[in-house]
C-alpha cells in the first residue's frame, strides 16, 4: 500500500528545514511523471485515492497506469519537462502553475471556495481571478502538503531582468543554505534587458538552468512580462521574492542607450555619412567594420549619434548582426577600464558589467586582461564582480589569477591517473606603508597542485576500479617575508562549477582543501581545454577583521 508513504512527516521541532523527507514524498514532489502499476490487484477507490494523493503533491505531473508493467517505452521518453524550448513556447502551462500556486496560498491561508481575497494578485500585478475556485471541490485534489512546504508565484508585467543580476541572483539560490529553505523545484520566462528572446530558467534544488530560446520572442507592442513560480520547504519567501525583484527593470524602448554612469559615453562623434551609407546598403559589412573596433564604448558612443545607429548598435537585435568569428575577439583590458565585449553582448549586459566593474573595489588583473571564448564567461566574471562588490572593504584587494599549465605537462597528467600536476608560479603584491610610511609591497606567491586520491579499498575484486580522483592543493611561497600575516579566499570564476576555498593564515607552505575532483569534473574539462584556471583570489591582513563571505557559497 503506497499511501502511508506519500506522506512527508512533520518535523519534530516545528518543521525545521533540515528534517529529511519522506523518500516517496520527495520523489514525487520532484518528478515530471509517475506511472502506477498493478492497478488489477486493488480496488477502484484505493487507485483514484493514490491519483488524488500524487496530483495534490505534484500537480504538474502527468499521472500514467499500466497492469502487470506492461507500458509502452515511448511513455517514459521525451518527456520534455526541463526542454526549455518547450517552457518558452507553452506559456499557458507556466500559468497554471501561477494559478495552482494561488490556489495553495488560498488554502494554506484556510479560505473557503468562495472566497474573495486577492491571493497575492497586488504582488504579481496581473488579472487572472478565480482561478480553480468556481470548480467543485470535488473535482481538485486536496492538498496534502504538510504547513511546511509551499508554493508560491511572482509575477511583474512591464518588467524585465537585467541580464547580470539575474545570473547573480541564479548563483544565490543554487546556493541557499538551509536556514533559507529547501527549493524543490522552480521555474519561469522572463523578458530580459538588452534581448527581444525570451529567457526561460529551471531550477530542482542546487541545479540551475537558463537559456534564451531562438524563434521565441516577444513580439512588437506586446507587453512583457517576468513570471516565476516556487515550491519548496521551509521556504524564506521573503529572501526568494526580494532577491528575484532586485534584478527587474521595467521595461524600455529596444534602442535604449545606457546610462552615463554604466558606460562612458560622454564624448559621442559625429556619425559619419559613409558608415550611414554602409549601415543602409551593406550591414553585414557594417558590422564587420565595428566588430574590429577594440574598444566598446567607442561603438556605443556611435550610437548616440543617430537614430540609425541607435538602432544599430544598441538594438535588441544588434549583438547576433556581428559575424560568428569576430566573438573571439572579446576582452576585459587589464586596465580594468577597456571592454570589448560588442560582438558577444548586448550593450545592456556590457552597461552592467562595467557597472560592476566599478563597484568590485580594488582589483588586479591579469597583466594580459581576461579574454572570453563565451558569453557565459563574462558572464561568470560579470557575476564575480558583483559578488565582490556586495561585499567590499578598504582593507581587502581583489586579484584576478590565471593559473597556467604548460600543455605537454597536462597532456601528461591526463594521460596518467596517478599523476601530480602543478601550476606555474603565480604572484600578487598587497601594498602597505613600510616603517617610515613609504609605500612598500608584499609579495605572495602561489602554485595550484592536483594530487592523486588513495583510491578506496575493494570489496569486489570483479568490481570494476573506482574513477581517478584529485585534490586541490594550495602552495603558499615566500610567506614568512611578508610584513604582516594575510588572509585568504579562493573562488573560481566559471560558469559551469563553484570552488571556495579559505586560508587564514598564507604563511602555510601547504593548505590541503577539501575539494577533491573526478576526471569527469567540469573543472578537470576546462583546465584541458584552457590550460589554465580563473581564480579570483581575496587577500586581507589578519587584524583587521574577518575576511566576510562573499557568495552563499562560502
Amino acid at each position: 500500500n503506497p499511501l502511508p508513504e506519500m506522506d512527508e512527516e512533520e518535523d519534530a521541532e516545528d518543521g525545521a528545514a533540515n528534517a529529511e523527507d519522506d523518500e516517496a514524498f520527495s520523489q514525487i514532489m520532484y518528478a515530471n511523471k509517475v506511472v502506477i502499476t498493478k492497478l488489477d490487484l486493488v480496488a477502484v477507490d484505493e487507485v483514484l485515492e493514490v491519483w488524488q494523493r500524487v496530483k495534490a503533491i505534484n500537480p504538474n505531473a502527468q499521472v500514467l497506469s499500466c497492469v502487470a508493467g506492461v507500458l509502452h517505452p515511448a511513455d517514459l521518453a521525451n518527456l520534455h519537462e526541463y526542454d526549455m524550448n518547450h517552457m518558452a513556447v507553452d506559456v499557458e502551462e507556466l500559468d497554471d502553475e501561477i494559478e495552482a500556486a494561488d490556489e495553495d496560498a488560498a488554502v494554506a491561508a484556510g479560505c473557503a471556495d468562495d472566497c474573495a481575497h486577492d491571493h497575492h494578485h497586488d504582488d504579481h500585478q496581473h488579472n487572472h481571478h478565480g482561478h480553480h475556485h468556481d470548480a467543485p471541490p470535488s473535482k481538485r485534489p486536496a492538498l496534502r502538503h504538510n504547513k511546511n512546504v509551499s508554493t508560491f508565484s511572482v509575477v511583474r508585467e512591464g518588467f524585465e531582468v537585467d541580464p547580470l543580476r539575474f545570473a547573480w541572483w541564479l548563483r544565490r539560490i543554487a546556493a541557499m543554505k538551509r536556514d533559507q529553505g529547501v527549493l524543490y523545484r522552480s521555474k519561469g520566462v522572463l523578458a530580459m534587458r538588452g534581448s527581444r528572446k525570451k529567457l526561460v530558467f529551471h531550477a530542482v534544488q542546487d541545479v540551475v538552468e537558463k537559456k534564451h530560446v531562438d524563434g521565441v520572442r516577444w513580439k512588437n507592442g506586446q507587453l512583457r512580462s517576468c513570471k516565476a513560480v516556487f515550491i519548496g520547504k521551509k521556504l524564506d519567501r521573503k529572501w526568494l521574492e526580494e532577491g528575484f525583484l532586485s534584478t527587474l527593470v521595467p521595461c524600455g524602448g529596444a534602442q535604449r542607450a545606457p546610462a552615463t554612469s554604466d558606460m562612458d559615453t560622454t564624448v559621442a562623434p559625429v556619425a559619419d555619412d559613409a558608415l550611414s551609407g554602409l549601415l543602409n546598403s551593406c550591414p553585414g559589412l557594417f558590422y564587420s567594420v565595428l566588430a574590429r573596433v577594440d574598444d566598446s564604448a567607442s561603438v556605443a558612443r556611435l550610437g548616440l549619434t543617430s537614430r540609425l545607429m541607435a538602432a544599430a548598435v544598441f538594438g535588441e537585435d544588434a549583438v547576433d548582426e556581428y559575424p560568428p568569428s569576430a566573438s573571439s575577439l572579446v576582452s576585459h583590458g587589464f586596465d580594468n577600464k577597456s571592454l570589448n565585449m560588442h560582438t558577444m553582448a548586448s550593450m545592456a549586459f556590457i552597461g552592467g558589467y562595467k557597472k560592476a566593474m566599478g563597484l568590485a573595489g580594488q582589483l588586479t588583473l591579469p597583466g594580459a586582461g581576461l579574454r572570453f571564448d563565451a558569453l557565459a564567461e563574462a558572464e561568470a566574471a560579470g557575476v564575480t564582480l558583483t559578488e565582490l562588490g556586495e561585499t567590499r572593504d578598504a582593507e581587502t584587494c581583489g586579484y584576478i589569477v590565471e593559473f597556467r599549465w604548460r600543455p605537454e605537462t597536462l597532456e601528461t597528467f591526463f594521460a596518467t591517473p596517478s599523476a601530480t600536476t602543478t601550476s606555474t608560479l603565480a604572484k600578487i603584491e598587497y601594498e602597505v606603508e613600510d616603517e617610515f610610511g613609504d609605500r612598500d609591497w608584499d609579495t605572495l606567491k602561489f602554485r595550484l597542485l592536483l594530487q592523486p586520491e588513495a583510491p578506496p579499498e575493494m570489496t569486489d575484486d570483479a568490481a570494476p576500479p573506482p574513477p581517478s580522483q584529485h585534490r586541490l592543493v594550495i602552495q603558499l611561497i615566500g610567506g614568512k617575508s611578508a610584513s604582516q600575516v594575510y588572509q585568504l579566499a579562493f573562488h573560481s570564476m566559471s560558469a559551469d562549477y563553484q570552488v571556495h576555498v579559505r586560508v587564514a593564515d598564507h604563511r602555510a607552505p601547504f593548505y590541503e582543501t577539501r575539494e577533491v575532483f573526478h576526471a569527469q569534473h567540469p573543472l578537470m574539462a576546462d583546465l584541458a581545454r584552457r590550460n589554465f584556471l580563473r581564480i579570483l583570489v581575496r587577500v586581507k591582513p589578519d587584524g583587521s577583521g574577518p575576511l566576510g563571505d562573499m557568495c552563499s557559497c562560502c
